[in-house]
């Protein structure tokens, strides 16, 4: 190995005044734009630093102003798509306010009220504990949830799922679909829109086709097996969940069904990945614009950061219903 690749010694301000030949504190002004320091010392001082690669400590920022600097992201899952296309949108946002992101993944809801210091929180998706805002360690002047309507005491950033299920089962009822089985994350307002469709187009509801599933193939499975079990068998699907969507494609697929020569398919995608666009035939889909929500959700923080004590926001996003070839009809498969 040659010498040249060992590690060194990380520049500090003492490195950096002992070769400017003027005072550590002279060097901290000058990299801080605070304090009385010439144009000509600070832009040498600059050069002399970057030269040496000094780098500011976090840490040491951190203990001085109380300030990390630092965002928890708070997920409890960063893989899924959606979750991808809104971290996205927060990092850009708050990348341009100089902050950083700290992710962490909840594997349960004890991890919600037990994760790293940091200057405040995004919390993305509902934990399973519902009485988070009473959690002590939660601060609602720095906590923002992102799709997330279970905690009317934080500012939340999302879409109304209600709206876009609305027009997902209006477009179902219109191409001919009258047994829709609908498959939602619990406590989700999907069912709301789905009622009131039904209520508006003057055609009976029936509830055993609204169905709670989980993000994981073991619950999907079996409320799918529940659907196909139900009297009248569902002509269509509609999936109110990123991670479901594609699990129940599958399932269907395992089972030995065809979408949509057997039933017709509504999904959801984010707005990035267009999944919709990756399976075949195409998949009619809600469409959420995940990128916007994140990059909302992180300026309300950094709004509620610098001193913002108004009452909690709600923030809708829209979402828009792409229709694809999952769709036709029934007398048209």
């Amino acid at each position: 190995m040659s010498t040249d690749r060992l590690p060194t010694t990380k520049t500090n301000l003492h490195d950096v005044a002992a070769a400017a030949g003027v005072s550590v504190m002279t060097v901290s002004r000058a990299l801080n734009g605070k304090g009385k320091v010439s144009a000509e010392t600070r832009n040498r001082i600059v050069a002399i630093a970057r030269e040496l690669g000094y780098r500011p400590s976090q840490t040491a920022r951190a203990l001085r102003t109380s300030e990390t600097r630092l965002i928890g992201m708070i997920s409890p899952n960063l893989m899924m798509p959606l979750h991808i296309d809104i971290t996205l949108g927060a990092k850009d946002a708050l990348e341009q306010e100089g902050y950083r992101i700290l992710f962490d993944a909840y594997a349960s809801s004890a991890r919600w009220d037990s994760h790293f210091s940091t200057d405040g929180d995004l919390l993305l998706g509902t934990p399973a504990r519902a009485e988070v805002p009473d959690v002590p360690q939660v601060d609602r002047f720095r906590t923002v949830t992102l799709m997330s309507s279970a905690h009317p005491e934080l500012d939340d950033c999302g879409t109304n799922l209600t709206q876009a299920v609305l027009l997902a089962t209006q477009h179902l009822l219109i191409a001919g679909y009258r047994h829709i089985g609908l498959l939602q994350l619990p406590n989700s307002p999907a069912s709301e829109g789905y009622a009131l469709a039904h209520e508006q187009a003057g055609y009976p509801m029936n509830r055993d086709l609204i169905r709670d599933v989980g993000n994981d193939m073991a619950s999907v499975s079996l409320q799918v097996e529940l659907l196909l079990g139900a009297i009248p068998v569902p002509d269509a699907f509609l999936v109110a969940g990123v991670a479901a969507t594609p699990l129940t494609l599958r399932v269907l697929r395992r089972m030995g069904f065809q979408v949509p020569e057997d039933f017709g398919f509504v999904g959801i995608e984010s707005r990035r990945s267009e999944l919709g666009d990756l399976v075949y035939p195409g998949m009619t889909s809600i469409r959420i614009p995940g990128y916007e929500i994140g990059a909302a959700g992180a300026r309300r923080l950094i709004e509620r950061i610098r001193g913002d004590t108004s009452p909690p926001q709600k923030l809708d996003f829209p979402s828009e219903l792409v229709i694809r070839q999952s769709t036709p009809g029934p007398s048209r498969t």
